[in-house]
């Protein structure tokens, strides 16, 4: 006798239950163990299993209670759910979620509870997240609240939300099926009643097609129609109404009254209207939901590359194991062509890999022993060996995909007004038919109903509900793709009326690494033929920043005895007993004033200065050529740095910059750009330091380097991963994209109810006509917005040439060119 795989309870000869799962059939005692786990398998949590205790309760009558529970276990047990002492945060992904109305039922509905301290829900994907107290209320509470208001709930995963949206086109495509049947056979047979197919129809005939068509149109209402009727029932015990209330008083009505007309033998039938407008509904529900789904599996794609099993050290030899079960020190082995699924330190000799997955480039990086690795990176050449940090959600890939979820969390402005236009949009439509249909009563009673029925379904808000949430969702997880990480959704919308733009320099325009520009020898002085070695011998013993770029100019080091180092001037040391001292000129103390003006580092000995070296900060790739399309763009550019005169003067004079200003404190900075919008100016600061985050914060919209201070990309709205200047170009022209096909999506939903209720009202647009109408509307604003995920729409490559003008030049003090950085 087998036993029943969820709760081990003994299952009796001719009562088994199966359930196939990874190829292998599974028995259960009753349907509702089986109901329970189908839901954990449902929502990818099948470790549940594996790591449970003991067998689960049997579930006899599979009530809700039950899936709730074991949701929750399995839940915790996979990590999902996160304790904060006694403040619990959970994601949820919510099935059958159509509109904005129902998002706010949903909101309203469980802020009511008592312990619950925040409730947002997302309606692009679906999600639903959740703040909670746990010593007032938990999971199953939560879960069972929602069911009460007719939806139904799972933990929030990459797989769960597929196996949800892959069961709900398959619920849909059932009843789809169901429909599409009902419509064509009650089509033949109304084709007898509306054209006298058949001569001399008789009473007995005629009553005979009515009856049929009845007949085959009822399963449509009762199980097609079903899918709004649920909702719609909830709602209303909320007191609330959704797109689906007006959906389902239009199915009812025209069925009823086609009933009453059937019975009294006389007037009107519309069953053929019923079965046509409910298959056109779901139709249109089933392409959008298609549509919404490439949007939504954006979100997981990053995860779902990320593989299962992994080779790790243990017991003296390689061993696979499953990746949830890898700790912090484990030491792991990836083959070439391998995802790395963790974060760890290399402990292999070099590597090298692909952070496509990170920054949104697939150029290889080198990478030399104990050099992170971060999850997500592709193995290029040979195998390689890791010390594992960190894993599961703690690694740097899982924390950007949640920083972008939370980016969705937030409505920005338009997008509220859209979500409230949308929940009283449905009750004026109610209002308004019922005023329609009182007028046509009087004036027209047997077409009273026909039009009253088109005007509910022609008038269905989802073009309006889904214009902006699926655009916006679009774009910012097409931009964490590209590398560009959008932390506030208002972001994207106030990166629209940005009239300045303010650059931080080192880290942010230069890389903040040094380069030798320019040497100068004293040709009076017997070394100077070999100034570049001695320069680099000392300067290989120092640790400040400029040492490093002076220790590149020659490989051929010399030995350094007695060295000295004085911070902020320079250092001393002999050479083959001969003592030098390389630094500042104020440390040298030069007599010649041109090289006190000119040189960055002097070598001198006890008697004269040997050489100068100039030194300047490495430009980041293509500064030049982006700002100076930023410029001829209409933006006002300007440059803020903490840095010296000289090392300012130096970047700025060959960018097109309206104003610069260097040693600036972190106030001033921000006292410059709370200047800038006085004079209403809209400001977006960019920058990468410590002393950048309280400016960042100041601004009107903001971007941070991806390899900042944390501070400073804590307080940033937007994070360029990969650290490249041709993506804050990019990023505004995407701004702009998304931005136009906001207004066109809201455009189309404004004009198409604005030309559909007149011609409704009027009785020029038939109740079929309308399910079309309707359909093809919300299809049209979801398949716009898909296009913001077109690869052609990110325009980093993009030739910048300079423009013909350079109106803004600036202001230049009375510095020679060359001139770069001091030592200070």
């Amino acid at each position: 006798m087998s036993v029943c795989f969820h709760c081990h309870e003994p299952v009796l000869t001719g009562q088994q239950f199966m359930l196939k799962q990874n190829e292998q059939a599974l028995p259960f005692c009753c349907a509702g163990c089986k109901a329970v786990a189908e839901t954990i398998f449902a929502a990818g949590l099948d470790s549940y299993y594996q790591h449970r205790a003991q067998p689960a309760s049997r579930s006899d009558a599979a009530p809700p209670e039950a899936l709730w529970q074991a949701l929750a276990r399995s839940a915790e047990d996979a990590g999902i759910v996160q304790h904060d002492g006694d403040n619990t945060e959970a994601d949820f992904f919510v099935e059958q979620l159509q509109c904005p109305a129902c998002a706010w039922l949903i909101e309203r509905h469980l802020r009511q509870l008592p312990g619950v301290s925040q409730v947002q829900v997302q309606l692009s994907d679906r999600k639903l997240t959740l703040h909670w107290c746990g010593g007032e209320t938990d999971m199953v509470s939560l879960l069972s609240a929602l069911h009460q208001i007719g939806y139904q709930a799972v933990p929030f995963s990459a797989d769960a939300m597929e196996t949800a949206l892959a069961e709900e086109q398959r619920y849909l495509l059932k009843r789809l099926a169901v429909a599409g049947f009902g419509m064509m056979q009650s089509m033949m047979y109304a084709f007898g009643l509306y054209f006298d197919a058949f001569s001399e129809l008789t009473l007995v005939q005629e009553n005979w097609l009515r009856w049929s068509s009845m007949l085959v149109t009822l399963p449509v209402v009762l199980y097609s129609g079903q899918v709004f009727f649920r909702r719609a029932w909830s709602a209303l015990k909320m007191r609330s109404v959704t797109m689906d209330t007006s959906v389902s008083i239009a199915i009812l009505l025209a069925f009823f009254a086609s009933l009453y007309a059937t019975l009294v033998q006389q007037g009107q039938i519309y069953f053929d209207s019923v079965g046509m407008f409910v298959f056109l509904l779901l139709l249109g529900r089933f392409l959008e939901l298609r549509a919404r789904q490439r949007v939504i599996t954006l979100s997981g794609t990053q995860h779902r590359l990320l593989p299962r099993l992994i080779e790790r050290w243990q017991d003296d030899c390689w061993q696979i194991s499953a990746v949830s079960a890898l700790q912090s020190g484990d030491r792991i082995r990836i083959k070439a062509g391998e995802v790395c699924p963790v974060d760890g330190d290399l402990l292999s000799s070099k590597a090298t890999v692909v952070e496509s997955q990170i920054t949104g480039e697939s150029d290889r990086i080198g990478k030399q022993v104990n050099a992170r690795i971060f999850a997500g990176s592709l193995v290029a050449d040979n195998a390689i060996e890791l010390r594992v940090e960190n894993a599961g959600t703690d690694t740097y890939l899982s924390q950007l995909s949640r920083l972008s979820e939370q980016a969705l969390q937030h409505k920005p402005g338009i997008q509220l007004w859209a979500d409230k236009v949308a929940r009283y949009f449905i009750a004026g439509i109610l209002l308004i038919a019922a005023i329609v249909f009182a007028v046509w009563l009087f004036v027209e009673p047997n077409r009273a109903l026909d039009i009253t029925i088109a005007v509910l379904v022609v008038t269905c808000p989802c073009a309006l509900s889904l214009a902006l949430p699926t655009a916006w969702a679009s774009a910012i997880r097409f931009l964490l793709q590209k590398g560009v990480l959008i932390r506030r959704a208002e972001a994207m919308e106030q990166l629209l009326g940005v009239t300045d733009i303010v650059f931080d320099k080192t880290g942010t325009l230069t890389t903040g690494e040094q380069r030798v520009a320019a040497m100068v020898r004293n040709p009076r002085h017997p070394d100077a033929h070999r100034a570049e070695q001695l320069a680099a011998s000392l300067e290989h013993y120092s640790t400040h920043p400029l040492a490093k770029a002076l220790a590149g100019v020659n490989e051929q080091k010399l030995r350094v005895d007695n060295i000295q180092e004085f911070p902020g001037q320079g250092m001393s040391g002999e050479i083959d007993g001969k003592p030098y001292r390389i630094g500042s000129a104020e440390f040298i103390d030069v007599a010649d004033q041109g090289i006190r003006r000119q040189a960055t580092v002097v070598l001198a000995d006890e008697k004269d200065w040997i050489a100068s070296f100039t030194l300047t900060e490495k430009m980041r790739e293509q500064t030049e050529a982006t700002l100076q399309w930023l410029q001829s763009q209409g933006y006002r550019l300007h440059l803020l740095s903490g840095d010296n005169e000289q090392r300012v003067w130096h970047v700025a004079q060959n960018l097109p910059l309206a104003q610069y200003r260097y040693r600036c404190l972190p106030e001033q900075k921000m006292q410059y750009v709370q200047a800038l919008q006085k004079e209403k100016r809209r400001v977006l600061m960019i920058g990468d330091g410590v002393n950048d985050a309280a400016v960042l914060a100041a601004s009107d919209v903001s971007m941070a380097m991806g390899s900042a201070a944390d501070v400073s990309r804590l307080n940033a709205d937007i994070i360029l991963l990969h650290d490249q200047l041709p993506a804050i170009a990019a990023t505004l022209r995407y701004a702009g994209r998304t931005q136009a096909i906001i207004r066109q999506n809201l455009s189309w939903a404004l004009l198409y109810n604005v030309i559909a209720i007149p011609f409704a009202c009027i009785g020029w647009i038939s109740p079929w006509l309308a399910a079309l109408g309707m359909t093809a509307s919300s299809l049209w604003v979801t398949l716009n917005s898909c296009r913001l995920a077109q690869q052609r729409q990110w325009q980093l490559q993009e030739p910048m040439s300079p423009p013909a003008d350079l109106s803004s030049t600036p202001r230049q003090p009375e510095l020679k060119p060359e001139f770069g950085a001091s030592r200070t």
